[in-house]
């Protein structure tokens, strides 16, 4: 199906310059990230799913989600410049948006990203700073079920965001300028390395056996890495009737599909994602 649908854009393409004729729109080529066509340029067009908002009028800044099982968890926390942040966790049925649970406010400062580590059944959060810049190199693993602390450590490095991969048992983080980090399944360094900037504001990390994916902001995109952080691509992201200044914050896959979990005005906006040629 692939090489019908290639086959297909290129000759409309060579067609379209050869007798002047409007070349074709976007053409929908998978709903799998995994199988987008090396050498080609993609872009991720979101279709909406729910939205998700916050228990809290005070708790308004959504940040990275994970997905456990067949639940959704968002932290929605209480932005301050000058005092410790909180976040509430949001749990809620993925297939529905169905609000099934909340934790009390949790001392997770800025939270900006969730990750499941499913061999202790517990979320890790990534502080990702405090104010005055402490805490930049914490993380605080919960129970997902009942929201109990279950272990508050400091890494050797920063990090604004981390993933685990159950099939490489294995993390990948990112560091506040543009080195990420490789783990081992005790959190133990493997490797660092420096990468290219990457000219927006990078939001959070997902990753599976295969690929590490980031998610941006201004402008929207996920770049994609190997696990050596060999550049892969960069998949830009297209809403469809949402404001500009909506921002992608956590991915997720679901039944082989991926989706982004965004922020705007306060609320959580669940999109899934299906990729198109450019």
């Amino acid at each position: 199906m692939k090489k019908v649908i290639l086959l297909s854009t290129l000759f409309c393409m060579v067609t379209a310059l050869l007798f002047g004729c409007k070349a074709p729109g976007p053409v929908k080529q998978t709903d799998d990230v995994h199988n987008l066509t090396k050498g080609y340029e993609y872009r991720a067009v979101t279709e909406y799913e729910y939205y998700v908002g916050s228990v809290n009028e005070k708790y308004t800044a959504v940040q990275g989600c994970c997905l456990v099982g067949n639940e959704l968890v968002i932290p929605i926390n209480q932005p301050s410049a000058i005092a410790q942040e909180f976040t509430i966790l949001h749990v809620v049925d993925v297939e529905t948006g169905e609000l099934l649970r909340t934790s009390d406010p949790l001392p997770l400062d800025h939270c900006n990203d969730l990750t499941y580590i499913e061999k202790e059944n517990v979320i890790l959060a990534a502080h990702s700073h405090a104010p005055g810049g402490s805490n930049r190199h914490r993380y605080t693993k919960i129970n997902p079920q009942t929201f109990e602390i279950v272990e508050v450590k400091d890494l050797p490095y920063s990090l604004f965001a981390m993933a685990y991969s159950s099939e490489k048992d294995m993390y990948a983080s990112g560091r506040g300028d543009n080195t990420y980090d490789v783990w081992d399944g005790n959190l133990n360094p493997v490797f660092s390395r420096e990468v290219e900037d990457a000219g927006a504001i990078r939001q959070g990390i997902y990753c599976d056996d295969k690929y590490i994916y980031v998610s941006c902001w201004q402008p929207n995109k996920i770049l994609v890495y190997d696990w050596e952080y060999n550049f892969i691509r960069t998949i830009p992201i297209f809403f469809t009737d949402m404001p500009e200044n909506i921002e992608p914050e956590g991915l997720f896959v679901k039944d082989g599909i991926m989706y982004v979990s965004c922020f705007l005005g306060g609320t959580a906006f669940v999109f899934r994602l299906s990729f198109f040629l450019q």
